[in-house]
């Protein structure tokens, strides 16, 4: 069996497994130092397959999970809706339809935790994007096929599933790289469905004969919506129909690709989503506020040529929580341990189990974590939906599929059957009291990169649904929910002071909105407006609202504001107490430094690396820190683990240049140097530097070109003293 790998941070080296390397494909972080008739011919695969090929036993396919963010079934052809979706519709007609499928909770990543174990959110304990992570005690899919013997990838559009929430376990590739050249990058923190697609096929094409598990997770449909031509023409009035559209083109074209090497034949592909998408229904104008039918019905589609039956549809409702043991069972795998889901193959065979329902529970407490609102859970069974709130819901979705009709006071047995129904699924259900939720301390990095997807990360504790009222039910919530939209949408595009009135509504509708005080802190601070920020902070404080996130940025405003003894009184407990988040350990090293406190610095970013040993920003600022307290060894140390941990960034070279001047090493600083500026051209230090150590070298020629390209390009105001300095050098070295 092959141990999981452990938390992300730190991230430790995992065993590998017999013949297998794991590979990351991962950014850095940084601080301090025609069309119509291709589209046509893409589908034509579906009936027309080839037999053979990789991967083409009957007993043992591949396996092709393609999640599509946010999408509803019910806007594909198949599903009996009026968007362009060929491919999709090809792939129902050639496999198995399964008309009423559910997820567990409007939200990516709780949701693919659900797929990717067999369990519920309230078992894997993930119940939000952005703080919490999958425990290293959960089973996945892809450790069952990776001890298996298949090969297992996975290719995500999303910073929300970014391999520190803990999906990557038993993955050998976990490619989770948003490039910064894409095309569509909303600070970079997605990628369009073209280029997950490309990164997937160029794995898959080398693996040969050998079997594979493979995960594709596709963004786009998630807003912004932004489909790119033709389908933003076409789509004009309708851009989240463009986006699917969109999609469905780019999943043929890749569905082409494995028919043509002979692959597809043998490969067991399923078609999904995370949720779907409310578009104003219920009020409600994306995901995760609410639980309807809108956000919760999903598409679930199963294709393997070689081992399905062709053109089937299944009325039953099945879940998201099914697919894990069904996948296990059609390539002859044991179990998951703990699986809550059941394999929907009995389905199939005995078509008197379709009039048999299972239970399923769902969730939507994201919203609640992010405003102190009431949590939201539910309990499908049979034609009838629950909604648990202080204001409860009761559907009959046979009679009622828009759930428009509550029947809470009409059927009050019912009412109280359900109620106890979920009641004790809740308590069979929900992890071990002993078992601690893994989260993830969310640093600014990571919090500006969710909230540039429209997710917010400053929980709120949860409370016994008997502790809310019905002013915290989150019907009577639409009002501040949309003024939170309005406020991101408004930092989004830059309007800061539309976005500090939308946050500062939010805080007096909602005081215990958490994160209201975080948004309007940050804009705040970006105005330059440092006291006020302070003081937002603080308020949150006294309200109990203190997420880690929260404290880093008050002791980096305290710290940006002189009181360097308040900002390492902020930090020092989050750091020592065990903290993870990387900028409070890079801020209070800062106002340790400040304070002249240099060998504290030194030990807290060496408590930095040691936590996350592939850190190569910690390694970057540790240098000087090192030179200050003349470690010149261990500087030059540092600097050369950081090169090697990310080659690409310039900082790393400028500081070895500096380590090698230090040293006497004349020739060693001026190729880091050169190094420097070839990877960013503007690294004026690193041309300023390398400008004067050529002139004291004699390399007169060199030293005016670098001195010249150093004055063009230098901002003045910032760099007044070396230009003027650059200046009177090229005049001396044309005398």
């Amino acid at each position: 069996m092959t141990k999981k790998r452990r938390s992300s941070r730190p991230r430790a080296v995992r065993p590998k497994a017999a013949g297998k390397e794991k590979t990351r494909v991962k950014g850095a972080r940084w601080a301090l130092f025609s069309l119509v008739v291709l589209t046509v011919a893409v589908v034509a695969f579906l009936w027309q397959g080839r037999e053979g090929g990789a991967g083409s036993s009957q007993n043992q396919p591949n396996v092709l999970i393609i999640s599509v963010d946010t999408l509803r079934g019910d806007h594909l052809g198949i599903y009996g809706g009026d968007v362009a979706t060929p491919t999709f519709d090809g792939l129902g007609r050639g496999g198995v339809v399964f008309e009423k499928a559910s997820s567990h909770a409007p939200l990516t990543l709780p949701t693919h935790a659900s797929i990717l174990t067999g369990r519920y959110p309230i078992a894997h304990g993930v119940r939000d994007n952005g703080t919490f992570r999958l425990g290293d005690e959960e089973r996945t899919l892809a450790e069952m096929f990776l001890d298996a013997g298949y090969r297992t990838a996975a290719f995500v559009g999303s910073f929300v599933l970014d391999s520190r929430f803990g999906l990557d376990q038993g993955f050998e590739v976990y490619d989770d790289q948003i490039p910064q050249e894409s095309e569509r990058v909303v600070s970079g923190d997605e990628r369009r469905a073209d280029q997950v697609l490309r990164a997937a096929w160029a794995w898959l094409r080398e693996r040969g004969n050998v079997r594979w598990f493979a995960l594709v997770h596709l963004y786009d449909p998630h807003w912004p919506y932004e489909p790119p031509t033709p389908f933003s023409d076409t789509y004009r009035e309708r851009p989240y129909e463009g986006e699917v559209a969109y999609v469905d083109r780019e999943v043929g074209i890749f569905l082409e690709r494995l028919d043509r090497a002979g692959m597809l034949a043998g490969t067991l592909v399923v078609l999904t989503a995370d949720h779907g998408e409310a578009l104003g229904e219920h009020g409600e104008r994306t995901h995760g506020q609410f639980a309807y039918e809108s956000t919760l019905r999903v598409p679930l589609i199963l294709y393997w040529k070689a081992g399905l039956p062709q053109g089937v549809r299944i009325s039953t409702r099945v879940r998201l929580v099914d697919l894990a043991p069904t996948l296990l069972q059609l390539a002859g795998l044991p179990p998951l341990a703990g699986v809550q889901g059941e394999s929907l193959l009995p389905l199939l065979s005995n078509p008197e189990l379709q009039s048999s329902e299972r239970d399923s529970y769902f969730e939507a407490v994201g919203f609640a974590l992010q405003n102190a609102s009431a949590p939201l859970t539910g309990l499908y069974r049979g034609r009838y939906k629950y909604i648990h709130l202080p204001l409860p819901e009761l559907y009959d979705l046979e009679a009622d599929p828009k759930e428009q009709r509550n029947l809470v006071s009409e059927r009050p047995d019912l009412h109280r059957q359900m109620k106890s129904a979920l009641s004790r699924f809740v308590a069979e259900s929900t992890a071990p009291a002993s078992r601690e939720p893994s989260t993830v301390e969310v640093d600014e990095e990571t919090r500006l990169r969710l909230a540039a997807l429209g997710y917010l990360t400053a929980p709120s504790p949860l409370k016994p649904l008997d502790d809310y009222t019905a002013d915290d039910d989150p019907k009577r919530l639409i009002d501040v929910a949309n003024m939170i939209d309005d406020g991101v949408r408004a930092y989004r595009t830059g309007d800061r002071a539309e976005a500090a009135r939308l946050f500062r509504g939010v805080i007096e509708r909602r005081p215990g909105a958490a994160t209201a005080y975080n948004y309007l802190a940050r804009v705040l601070h970006e105005q330059g407006r440092l006291e006020e920020a302070i003081t937002v902070l603080g308020e949150a404080f006294e309200r109990n609202l203190r997420a880690p996130g929260m404290i880093t940025a008050r002791g980096i405003y305290l710290q940006e504001a002189g009181k360097l003894e308040a900002s390492i009184a902020a930090l020092e407990p989050l750091v020592y107490d065990g903290g993870r988040d990387p900028r409070a350990y890079e801020a209070l090293a800062i106002s340790y430094t400040g304070l002249g406190r240099v060998d504290e610095a030194i030990r807290t970013l060496e408590e930095l690396v040691n936590l996350e040993p592939n850190n190569a920003t910690a390694h970057t600022n540790l240098a000087p820190l090192y030179m200050k307290a003349r470690r010149f060894d261990d500087a030059e140390r540092v600097l050369r683990r950081a090169v090697v941990l990310d080659p690409s960034r310039p900082i790393g070279w400028h500081g070895l240049g500096v380590v090698h001047e230090a040293a006497g090493r004349h020739e060693e600083a001026i190729a880091a140097w050169k190094h420097a500026i070839e990877l960013d051209g503007p690294e004026l230090q690193s041309m300023y530097n390398l400008a004067v150590v050529l002139a004291q070298n004699g390399h007169r020629e060199e030293a005016l070109a670098y001195f010249r390209r150093f004055i063009e390009s230098a901002p003045r105001e910032q760099h007044e003293n070396q230009v003027a300095h650059a200046k009177r050098m090229v005049r001396e070295l044309l005398e």
